[in-house]
């Protein structure tokens, strides 16, 4: 069983800027459900957290909602 705590900080300014301490270099957000998903599939996924979201742009505010599906569908949760 795992806990899973998502930084949205984790994610490249390039895709998605909301939030305190965007990470140049950092992750695609179909990498970062990729990610998610491979960790779904190995352990059974009893919690998630999900933080850094500064909601500000619109296409943010539309890509958070596409991947808050694509996190729960990871985890088997979809």
């Amino acid at each position: 069983m795992v806990y899973l705590h998502i930084d949205f900080d984790v994610l490249d300014p390039r895709f998605f800027e909301s939030v305190g301490y965007p990470t140049p270099g950092g992750l695609a957000p179909d990498e970062l459900i990729s990610l998610i998903t491979a960790v779904g599939e190995r352990f059974e996924v009893v919690g998630i957290g999900l933080r850094e979201y500064e909601p500000g742009r619109a296409e943010d505010q539309e890509l958070m909602g596409t991947m808050v599906a694509g996190i729960m569908e990871g985890c088997g949760r979809g």
